[in-house]
């Protein structure tokens, strides 16, 4: 099964990651010289600044901060990390994004200290799901609202306009040839992509305005070639070093991570290297460990990539289970791919033209460096 061109980086997120992250996932900015992303017909840069030195690097991947940092972040009006120094989103001030309206201050308690899941021994599937609240559902009662949400370069579109609507409690599915930008519609689901028109909303948030904010909130389980498990680990190393770059302890990641498998039903060989692994085990040991925090929800890129349809079946069986404890997913797939169970749906249409452009990353657009014959 093929790849989707479109890739882009996470934006710098969690501070505390910066003194005991490791290299859970290749994108990890430490390992940002093992990545040279292409984008290709179309594509867009991701949110976030350039890093400065290793400390602001070592932020990059954790991508969305764990709500335990909520009190840290208070006065951004959002139950997670503090904000990473960046210039203002439009409507904002000193950098930090506009929140829709003011809380109670008994109520931003509350949140601060309910989704923490600091674990004390082992814990049970419940303890291991995230607390999802009324702050997950947009006014209209849905999880997710995309609007004319498009994203344009100076070389053509990437995608959109897309208008979508993801209910409560459900798995979305992103389906497109390649090329169709559907790398690029997962990263701008997840706060991650800038130069965004028409409207996204999530929970009860404005994802293009709040794009820091969104971050917070949601969870990047695979980008292809850009987010990806690091190959040199074990599948116990992994363990530890995704919880430590996504700002949980590593206690609270390995009993998470034991109590979502013993629900799924999957077992990994602890020692096996993650090259080692099949393809389908790569894609579970994703998912499984992008559950390690609360979110919104999950992106999962090529979810189909090197799957049989009955793995990719497996798959979907297994998201079904994590979906009963409280993690949803909004995966990618070529347009003839099977779909989650319930799951809904968008079509991205094909690209506008078959001529490559190939772009490179900068601060914030993508600049065009060849176009290939």
């Amino acid at each position: 099964m093929g790849h989707d061109p479109e890739h882009a980086a996470l934006a710098p997120e969690h501070p505390a990651a910066e003194a005991t992250a490791g290299p859970a996932v290749a994108a990890h900015p430490a390992h940002a010289g093992e990545v040279a992303p292409k984008v290709r017909a179309g594509q867009a840069t991701p949110q976030g600044d350039e890093p400065q030195g290793d400390e602001a690097t070592r932020e990059e991947a954790a991508g969305a901060a764990h709500p335990a940092h909520a009190a840290e972040a208070e006065g951004a009006g959002l139950g997670g990390a503090p904000v990473a120094a960046d210039e203002p989103e439009p409507g904002a001030t000193d950098g930090q994004d506009p929140d829709p309206e003011p809380r109670p201050a008994a109520s931003r308690d509350a949140e601060a200290h309910e989704p923490q899941h600091e674990a004390s021994g082992r814990i049970g599937p419940t303890e291991a799901a995230p607390r999802h609240s009324a702050r997950d559902v947009t006014q209209a009662g849905v999880a997710l609202q995309a609007s004319g949400l498009e994203l344009r370069t100076l070389q053509g579109r990437v995608f959109g306009p897309i208008d979508w609507v993801l209910p409560p409690r459900t798995h979305g599915a992103v389906l497109g040839v390649q090329g169709s930008g559907r790398s690029a519609f997962l990263l701008a689901l997840a706060g991650r992509m800038r130069g965004l028109t028409g409207s996204l909303t999530v929970g009860d948030l404005d994802g293009i305005r709040q794009p820091r904010h969104l971050r917070h909130r949601t969870a990047v389980a695979r980008i292809t070639d850009l987010v990806e498990l690091e190959p040199g680990l074990t599948v116990a190393e992994a363990v530890d070093e995704h919880a430590l770059a996504e700002g949980v302890s590593v206690r609270h990641g390995r009993a998470t991570f034991e109590a979502l498998t013993g629900t799924c039903g999957v077992r990994f060989e602890r020692r096996a290297r993650v090259d080692e692994l099949s393809a389908l085990d790569r894609t579970l040991l994703a998912a499984l460990l992008a559950c390690q925090r609360p979110a919104h929800h999950i992106v999962l890129d090529d979810v189909d990539d090197a799957l049989t349809t009955e793995q990719l079946r497996h798959v979907y069986a297994v998201m079904g289970l994590l979906g009963d404890a409280g993690h949803y997913f909004v995966v990618s797939a070529l347009e003839s791919s099977e779909v989650p169970a319930g799951a809904s749906v968008v079509h991205l249409a094909p690209p506008e033209t078959s001529d490559g452009l190939q772009l490179s990353f900068g601060h914030l657009h993508p600049r065009l460096l060849a176009k290939e014959a």
